[in-house]
């Protein structure tokens, strides 16, 4: 596996329903897993392996030493194309999963070009088996790839730790939190959007047809000069505030304390990994999410998430005002912890994943 929180959690609940499973972590992978896991120590960890980085070491030597490493397992599952690009020639089955853009636009060649985009193209369709998320750009690459064995991926996360007790609320004051990536104007052709600025168009009809409430945004993303043009144009300087970017869950945990709602991503009709922390943390969320989508993820017997589905400014408007109500909104906080418990209780969740893997590994 290669990836560090992602990674991590489906080797710690493998191993609670009874699978051998390690994480394998390049040495320049180990700062970013500290960064998840401030004051823990990887190399104290049992069921993390280590492949160490050697100074001066060729690079056919260091090559070397990961493939006897993963030689040494029955199945590898490589998270976000993993950088694992030996995988296809090792003869050995394997499980892709994506993250998103690795297979909707690294693979697709969307502001990427040359050898990594071949290798992320031979990577997903040489796989036995590919794990996904729905986004219309991953679903045509699927087709354009010829995968033949794809399933829509249901997020594992660390259920535990988003869970928190949250008095229930009193006022219609709402504090909303947009926490994507500020990425709503193509900067290549067919990028994937994270319709922020339907968000804060939504928040203006929201704010000018009486609600009440501040908006807060992350300072990340390519779109950030555009963002502050915009809250500009629509008069919203007094009514948004700009945050930092945070490095560990823990603090980005406190962050959501404060929050009363979180407003996802308005531009691939499905949810994102804050989406499942949120509802865990009781939060209510509006994102878009289609019924297509709610589809292609559950099964007929099973209930999408409870997330207030809106893809236009008028909409956005109509769940915030929803949400100043505070019986209703107390109402839609509980539900959503409800589901989160039913449909993505971790243990629950990686068997479901295993099932499939030996399903279609030894076909």
């Amino acid at each position: 596996m290669a990836s560090t929180h992602l990674g991590y959690y489906f080797t710690k609940y493998f191993n609670q329903i009874g699978i051998n499973a390690n994480l394998i972590l390049k040495e320049s992978y180990l700062s970013e897993w500290v960064e998840n896991n401030p004051g823990k120590n990887p190399k104290d960890d049992p069921l993390i392996t280590i492949i160490p980085e050697k100074k001066g070491e060729p690079k056919f030597v260091k090559k070397l030493r990961e493939i006897n490493e993963i030689r040494k397992y029955d199945y590898v599952l490589s998270i976000a194309a993993g950088g694992l690009w030996y995988l296809p020639s090792l003869r050995k089955p394997y499980i892709a999963y994506s993250t998103g853009a690795d297979l909707g636009e690294l693979a697709a060649g969307i502001g990427y070009k040359g050898k990594q985009v071949n290798q992320t193209r031979k990577f997903f369709k040489k796989a036995k088996l590919v794990f996904y998320g729905p986004e219309k750009s991953t679903i045509k690459m699927i087709d354009e790839l010829k995968i033949k064995t794809s399933i829509p991926w249901r997020q594992v996360f660390d259920m535990e730790f988003w869970t928190q007790e949250k008095n229930e609320k009193k006022g219609n004051f709402l504090n909303i939190f947009n926490p994507s990536n500020q990425q709503w104007i193509e900067k290549f052709p067919n990028q994937r959007s994270k319709g922020n600025d339907i968000f804060f168009k939504g928040f203006k009809k929201f704010l000018d047809t009486g609600g009440k409430g501040k908006a807060f945004y992350v300072k990340r993303g390519q779109n950030l000069k555009d963002t502050e043009e915009l809250i500009k144009k629509l008069d919203l300087e007094e009514h948004t505030e700009i945050l930092d970017q945070l490095d560990s869950p823990y603090e980005r945990k406190e962050r959501m304390k404060k929050m009363d709602v979180v407003a996802d991503q308005f531009g691939e009709d499905l949810y994102g990994l804050i989406t499942l922390e949120s509802l865990s943390m009781k939060i209510p969320v509006i994102t878009e999410f289609s019924k297509e989508k709610g589809n292609m993820i559950f099964l007929e017997n099973e209930k999408p998430p409870p997330i207030l589905n809106a893809n236009t400014a008028e909409q956005i408007s109509e769940k915030l005002h929803n949400l100043s109500n505070f019986k209703q909104y107390n109402l839609i906080s509980e539900e959503s912890r409800n589901w989160n418990k039913k449909y993505h209780e971790p243990k629950k969740l990686v068997k479901w994943y295993w099932n499939h893997i030996i399903k279609n590994i030894k076909k």
